[in-house]
């Protein structure tokens, strides 16, 4: 009886270690940003006159504002074949941007999604980082803001 007390005492030791280094490692963190994962051969890191980096691309950016002024509307614009749900995320100087404009979205019904917002007066960036997302795919570009 000692021997099975022994063993359980020692199972339960070992269930509320693990348990506790698994719950540290899961912790999430609602500023963390989860990219999706893909294929070495899905990567394309830019080169100095690349404009984007996508990581596995199901959807295209089409277009966007490559350089504005303070309070000057910029846009992006993209078109996804799959017509998943796409995500924006703008980041200024100050962290990530919490206006309305930044909705996911839905292609119409030829594909394309295109968000449009003013570009803060008082941002003190000289440039804005983008990120998209869908379930499949992720890419970054950035707005140069001018002064």
């Amino acid at each position: 009886m000692k021997k099975f007390l022994k063993n359980v005492c020692f199972s339960l030791i070992f269930f509320a270690v693990f348990l506790s280094v698994f719950l540290i490692c899961v912790k999430k963190d609602s500023n963390a940003v989860y990219v999706p994962s893909c294929p070495e051969s899905n990567i394309s890191f830019p080169d100095q006159n690349d404009k984007i980096k996508y990581l596995k691309s199901s959807f295209t950016v089409t277009g966007f504002t490559e350089s504005a002024s303070k309070g000057d509307t910029a846009f992006v614009e993209v078109r996804s074949a799959d017509h998943t749900e796409i995500s924006i995320t703008s980041f200024y100087a100050s962290g990530k941007s919490s206006s309305s404009a930044f909705i996911p979205k839905y292609p119409d019904e030829s594909g394309y999604v295109r968000w449009e917002w003013k570009i803060p007066v008082n941002t003190t960036t000289d440039k804005i980082r983008i990120v998209l997302r869908s379930k499949t795919g992720y890419a970054e570009l950035f707005i140069k803001v001018d002064n």
